[in-house]
């Protein structure tokens, strides 16, 4: 639930949905529209937890699908920019 002071006038303060990430002032949610919203925690009075849908992380195969995917990304663009970079030869200097 969240502060109604937060929001427009007639505004629903319920967001239901998956909570996805969670920052130091924010919150990541997946509504159940499908639409991500990020709200600022300050905002936030109440949080309920209906079910803890993820399974144990060494289980939740679409999480480790993801960090493959994004350890992927990282080394190319690692390479990518290796390979930009002016000096070339002082690959050895990134330890």
């Amino acid at each position: 639930m969240l502060d109604v002071r937060a929001l427009p006038e007639g505004e629903d303060p319920w967001i239901r949905g998956r909570m996805m990430s969670r920052t130091p002032t924010s919150v990541e949610i997946l509504t159940t529209e499908g639409r991500h919203v990020y709200i600022a925690r300050e905002a936030v009075v109440r949080i309920d937890l209906v079910a803890h849908t993820r399974p144990a992380y060494i289980d939740d195969e679409e999480l480790l699908r993801f960090e493959r995917r994004d350890q992927k990304r990282r080394s190319s663009l690692h390479e990518t920019a290796e390979r930009k970079a002016e000096g070339k030869d002082d690959g050895h200097l990134w330890g």
